[in-house]
């Protein structure tokens, strides 16, 4: 039995799950190595969690295994073709670019990769060998889409697509303190995009927040169009400034919270009443990350809320 256990969902990027185990459990654990072997978190009977092992050590105090979910081996894999899309979905092009990533040699993670939507229209290039998947599927996530792990399943859809509506959560369904924070850091009145020769804005001078500038590169951009469409989409993100829901260290949600395990996964839509802090929030928040610890102590659910983009196509 671990005496630590971590593992996280998250949003547009891989997760990775850490976990301690005494220097007495040998045994088996001195033939795992990385890439070979990986690492199922189960709980309550159902899979959680999965992902390839990228570190195992083994120390005079106990050993570690660290993991990272399926998304990792994106980050490992180059793109084989060239990929270049004229007036296709966003959608469409992570499929084809998750598909060309795992094609040569698949760890079984194909038959549960699950698309739907179209997403932003775009005109785009990914050539052969210049990137890996997982940064290209981040490129595409600035504006278009949205991506996550849930065991051996990668979740495309629309950026800003509900995967589902848990029950309503208040004040008593957090463990410790709870605070609901206006991120300037993700603030954007105005974005502007430059791609391969072209160029896009969106947004200006606010007439309460003022001017916050973001500039992007992404040479994969190849129309004006497009760039003008995730410039639309960052400055819909982030003005006004959003609104974050989360415990800080050490707080969780409540045992008695009234969601599974099985919906806390990003892009679930939770309504959320908080009448216990300086500025009160009732409004529908996203799941954007979820951490969950074990150890000796018991278990600890932690959730990062955001606002609800609007879905940027269909």
């Amino acid at each position: 039995e671990p005496e630590v256990a971590v593992w996280n969902r998250v949003p547009d990027d891989f997760s990775e799950a850490p976990i301690d185990l005494p220097a007495s459990c040998c045994g088996k654990l001195e033939q795992v190595r990385s890439w070979s072997h990986e690492v199922h978190i189960a709980r309550d009977g159902e899979e959680v969690w999965c992902g390839p092992v990228v570190v195992p050590s083994n120390c005079r105090s106990g050993n570690v295994i660290i993991a990272r979910d399926v998304l990792w081996w994106e980050q490992r894999r180059v793109i084989h073709e060239d990929h270049v899309s004229a007036a296709q979905g966003a959608v469409s092009i992570a499929r084809d670019l998750i598909v060309d990533g795992f094609a040569p040699d698949d760890p079984n993670v194909l038959d549960y990769l699950d698309t739907a939507g179209v997403g932003v229209i775009s005109d785009r290039e990914y050539l052969a060998n210049s990137k890996y998947v997982l940064d290209a599927l981040k490129d595409l996530a600035k504006g278009g889409i949205d991506f996550t792990a849930i065991g051996r399943r990668i979740v495309v859809r629309p950026q800003g697509t509900s995967l589902g509506r848990t029950a309503l959560l208040n004040c008593e369904h957090f463990q410790g303190d709870v605070c609901a924070s206006d991120n300037g850091l993700q603030a954007a009145t105005k974005a502007i995009i430059t791609g391969e020769g072209v160029t896009g804005e969106s947004g200006g001078v606010d007439p309460y927040f003022g001017l916050v500038e973001v500039l992007h590169n992404d040479t994969t951009i190849t129309s004006a169009t497009t760039a003008a469409d995730q410039a639309r989409a960052i400055v819909g993100a982030g003005n006004p400034p959003p609104v974050l829901v989360q415990p800080p260290d050490n707080a969780a949600l409540s045992p008695d919270a009234p969601v599974c395990m099985s919906e806390l996964v990003p892009g679930v839509t939770v309504p959320v009443v908080l009448d216990c802090v300086c500025r009160p929030i009732a409004q529908d928040l996203r799941l954007s990350k979820l951490s969950v610890r074990w150890d000796s102590t018991g278990e600890q659910v932690g959730v990062l809320l955001q606002p609800v983009m609007s879905e940027v196509s269909e």
